[in-house]
């Protein structure tokens, strides 16, 4: 059953918890399948060759992210308040993410260039790049599905994509070993799972049409700004560490430290899962209750701390076992990096979940001036420890500067959200 309270479509506890386990798998899968897909590189091509898939890969995840322009946020928390814009949302935003996915495209290319990568590596960045619109469909589709409540949708269709890219990858690399083929896998399968989530909305009543809205395109544009810079400063910091690395070592040991991102993004996603499963309900009692909004600031904080530290622990205890077993012998000097890297799992946690708070008091422009601030101190650091200790050096720089960032979310939680609301 739902109960409209001011404007808000809040579904029962058994909907949100059914919601909720549904986004933490499905954000779970996607990981997990490219932690796999890692695997499955480094066992059939080499070191050298998983450096050159990290660096080309991290330098493609910025781009994905950014050409959603920061739309899914919003769309999250404008369709939880109307569910009636969703077609206008669907059709507006793919025309929209037609043309930043274009543009951003010309982008990736050009940068790419001004690295001065490798030839092999440029042209696995141009047929990677590819992937970008369909990537587009797949986010602002889940965006759609979270926001109607219907997550379980997401789940079925991460599920086959997912394991569609592992077996087509399997195929191709048994065959004709050739990274190339990893992302042509890579292409198809984010195809195929755009075309399942537009049948899983049409099944729901949010259809394609063809008609488009000027003012509610024009609209778009004018709020989204803010949403893209965060998408964009956000992103790049999750990624600088490999393209830094990617011009002051050599590849084989950016390998050995994108093994230990990995592990540690993989751990990650976790908190990520919850969170994201939140930032409804967060958004919820922000505009209906004080009391309630603090009562659920406090006890997620608690939760999301105990939790994140939980899985510093463990993976810290269990990191030897998760490289050898995945990975194999060869590749244990990763351990020390990752035993380094994975406390950054406490303060980007806590990093996160501080960033939902301030947006959805919309107070994204202090979202937007900590990652600023964060993303300059990450550069300046990561550079000069790599140039001096090489990964090690840049895995204890991005735990010190993501603990900084984590640092500048809190004060800004504390004085423009909480004390106003104290007040």
């Amino acid at each position: 059953m739902f109960k409209n309270i001011n404007g808000f479509l809040l579904p029962s506890f058994k909907s949100v918890l059914h919601n909720s386990i549904s986004i933490f798998l499905s954000k779970s899968i996607l990981p997990l399948s490219f932690f796999l897909l890692a695997t499955l590189i480094v066992r059939k091509l080499g070191l050298a060759e998983f450096g050159k898939y990290s660096i080309s890969i991290s330098l493609y995840s910025i781009f994905e992210l950014i050409s959603l322009l920061g739309l899914d946020n919003f769309i999250l928390r404008e369709v939880s308040k109307d569910n009636s814009l969703a077609p206008k949302f669907l059709v507006n935003g793919l025309v929209l993410g037609l043309f930043s996915t274009a543009f951003f495209y010309l982008i990736v290319s050009f940068v790419s260039n001004l690295l001065f990568y490798p030839p092999e590596i440029k042209l696995i960045i141009y047929i990677l790049s590819i992937a970008l619109f369909p990537a587009f469909i797949n986010t602002l589709c889940e965006t759609l599905l979270i926001s109607l409540q219907k997550a379980k949708y997401i789940l079925y269709t991460s599920l086959l994509r997912e394991a569609f890219m592992l077996l087509l990858s399997f195929v191709f690399l048994s065959v004709f070993p050739s990274l190339y083929l990893v992302m042509l896998a890579i292409i198809i399968s984010r195809l195929i799972g755009g075309l399942v989530y537009i049948y899983f909305l049409a099944k729901n009543g949010i259809k394609i049409y063809t008609k488009i809205d000027p003012i509610f395109f024009k609209n778009i544009f004018k709020v989204v700004t803010a949403f893209a810079l965060i998408s964009i400063l956000s992103n790049i910091f999750l990624e600088a560490d490999i393209l830094i690395l990617s011009k002051t070592v050599a590849v084989a040991e950016v390998g050995i430290y994108s093994i230990a991102k990995k592990i540690m993004r993989l751990m990650f996603i976790f908190v990520y899962s919850i969170i994201t499963a939140l930032f409804p309900i967060i958004s919820h009692k922000y505009y209906v209750s004080k009391e309630k909004f603090l009562s659920l600031y406090r006890v997620s904080f608690k939760v999301i701390l105990l939790l994140s530290s939980f899985l510093v622990f463990i993976t810290f205890l269990s990191v030897v076992w998760l490289i050898k077993i995945f990975f194999g012998k060869a590749f244990i000097d990763s351990v020390i990096v990752t035993k380094i890297l994975i406390f950054s799992i406490l303060p980007l946690s806590l990093s996160f979940l501080f960033s939902r708070f301030l947006i959805v008091s919309n107070r994204q422009n202090k979202d937007l001036l900590a990652l600023c601030i964060g993303l300059l101190l990450f550069i300046i650091a990561g550079i000069l420890s790599a140039l001096k200790w090489s990964y090690t050096g840049m895995a204890f720089a991005s735990v010190i500067s993501i603990t900084i960032l984590f640092g500048i979310h809190y004060l800004f939680v504390k004085k423009y959200v909480i004390s106003l609301l104290k007040a």
